[in-house]
């Protein structure tokens, strides 16, 4: 019976992405441009049906070098684990990247794993996201450059 429920619930959200999936807005010119100078990853508690999905809804499958999901992972966020295992496959030490999250789970991973992070408000509030290194409203307008900076 659970299985049937996962299944269910996979065909459901296929079909939603289908109908109407939306990018944070500036994320997919931030990936974009991104692409050209650095290491991207994907580190997410979804399954890897689900990310694949949405990344392809986007047009954005070819933007990342790795993709962590929840069936790489004995432990989802907040452990660090994804993380850590996404800094590993892309060959960077921990500092030497940034994480952008928008939830509270998601920065505690990350910053358990060692990254810098960036918290964004498209899902909570800024004091959800208190313990980012760094928090923003929006993407839109936000630099590869910009983010050096910061970080």
């Amino acid at each position: 019976r659970i299985l049937d429920l996962i299944e269910q619930k996979a065909d459901a959200f296929e079909r939603a992405v289908n109908e109407s999936v939306k990018a944070i807005p500036g994320s997919v010119e931030l990936i974009t441009h991104a692409a050209d100078h650095l290491r991207q990853a994907v580190c997410s508690g979804a399954s890897r049906r689900d990310i694949d999905l949405m990344l392809g809804k986007l047009n954005l499958l070819g933007h990342f070098k790795t993709i962590v999901s929840a069936d790489d992972v004995a432990k989802s966020k907040p452990d660090p684990q994804s993380y850590a295992l996404a800094v590993q496959k892309i060959s960077l030490a921990p500092g030497d990247c940034v994480a952008i999250e928008d939830t509270a789970a998601g920065i505690a991973s990350a910053r358990g794993a060692g990254l810098w992070t960036l918290g964004l408000t498209s899902t909570s509030d800024r004091a959800t996201l208190c313990d980012a290194h760094r928090v923003l409203d929006t993407l839109e307008g936000v630099t590869v450059e910009q983010i050096r900076s910061w970080f």
